[in-house]
């Protein structure tokens, strides 16, 4: 379904499965800025409103299994994300979800990008990307109102291949502008978006998986590879949250990509793995504004804040639960950097695990945290310091009922 500048009232009885986009195309080309995208499979709206009473979005799939060629001197982007498997709205549009169901729908990346032999490339200005983000809801420029309802089971997996053989690539030397290979928010994404959260809204088991694979041929020369690969349930950036009762449980990011050197020739900044990016098992929220209330995140995983990553924003989290939760790195509950002002308040951080930081990884001196009555118990640092807390920044304790106990480092 595609709406514009209308409106789309869904009901109970009412199912919307097993639609597809697929893109397929094959191509070699020399553009500026090249295409390659996929986007709402169920529903596309612009400049609308959605009014979803009742009823299901389910099954339905993005895949994008397009082949590109780069030509010689390649200065130009390539893109190849995939958005919205189940609903993608833009443009001031407003989604209102008072019941039903968003379940099972999933995006796939496949895309397969080759180089020319003995060319040269210059990446100094160009990116490749190779993306999937938010398999249940995309937005961008919209208004999301979650107050019924359930958001479960959704996947995003992404298998995209680069192959450079016999080239010289040129400049590369910032990764987060040239190759970008990610499985961002298998549940919900929003950017520069009103956001509205409440009655204990479900999000359960919405899980993201990279398994991107790049080659390097032996005579292939980069200055620098590095690639970033990332996963969560809901990415939010740039955005207004106001959450008054949520529950997120069970989100997994797995990352099983592979860099083949076979011999190639990599500069200093060069690296073998993946660089961690964007991470939260449970939630990320980037450059946010948010007022947070009754949320419990349980049982998440991921690389970095295996329950929540704040990040470059400022606000209150009350009365919340984050318990269960694994970084394989930094901050098994709550990972926060550059976060000015953060007060989190009448809170549980509990059972929570990571290498570092097992219970609160605080990343920046530039953090200005502060926590009022809560407890930090039973969380473990695996591997090294904070079983309850790590700080790299400022933080204030206050509270007479905060209590910080049996935990391990």
């Amino acid at each position: 379904i595609y709406i514009q500048n209308g409106t789309l009232n869904m009901y109970d009885n009412t199912t919307l499965c097993n639609n597809l986009n697929n893109i397929v195309k094959k191509v070699t080309t020399s553009g500026v800025t090249n295409y390659y995208t996929a986007y709402g499979s169920a529903i596309h709206c612009s400049n609308g409103v959605i009014n979803m009473y009742g009823g299901e979005i389910k099954g339905n799939q993005l895949d994008n299994n397009a082949k590109v060629t780069i030509p010689e001197k390649y200065q130009s982007n390539y893109n190849f994300d995939v958005y919205g498997a189940g609903i993608f709205i833009n443009n001031f549009s407003v989604f209102n979800m008072y019941g039903g169901k968003i379940i099972n729908n999933s995006e796939e990346n496949h895309s397969f990008v080759q180089s020319k032999s003995t060319y040269s490339f210059n990446l100094s200005s160009g990116n490749i990307s190779q993306n999937c983000y938010g398999s249940g809801i995309y937005a961008s420029n919209a208004t999301i109102n979650l107050l019924g309802g359930e958001i479960s089971n959704n996947t995003i997996n992404n298998y995209s291949k680069i192959t450079f053989t016999s080239s010289t690539v040129e400049n590369m030397k910032t990764s987060a502008k040239n190759l970008k290979l990610h499985a961002i928010a298998a549940g919900i994404y929003t950017n520069d978006s009103k956001v509205n959260i409440k009655n204990n809204f479900l999000f359960n088991n919405n899980n993201s998986t990279t398994s991107v694979n790049i080659n390097l041929g032996k005579d292939t020369v980069f200055n620098a590879v590095q690639y970033y690969c990332s996963g969560m349930q809901g990415w939010f950036t740039s955005s207004d949250i106001k959450i008054d009762g949520m529950i997120a449980k069970n989100s997994y990011f797995t990352d099983n990509s592979v860099l083949n050197n076979d011999g190639a020739k990599i500069g200093s900044e060069g690296t073998s793995k993946p660089t961690d990016s964007r991470n939260g098992g449970g939630f990320y929220f980037n450059a946010c504004n948010y007022d947070i209330n009754n949320i419990t995140i349980d049982n998440c995983k991921a690389n970095s804040g295996g329950a929540l990553v704040l990040a470059s924003g400022k606000g209150k989290i009350n009365n919340s639960t984050f318990s269960n939760n694994t970084a394989l790195k930094n901050g098994g509950g709550i990972y926060l950097s550059n976060e000015n002002g953060t007060i989190i308040s009448n809170s549980k951080i509990i059972n929570n695990s990571a290498n570092i930081g097992g219970g609160i990884y605080i990343n920046n001196t530039n953090s200005n945290i502060e926590l009022d009555n809560i407890e930090i118990s039973g969380n473990k640092a695996t591997t090294s310091s904070g079983g309850g807390i790590y700080a790299y920044g400022t933080l204030n304790i206050n509270g007479n009922k905060t209590k910080i106990t049996d935990n391990e480092a």
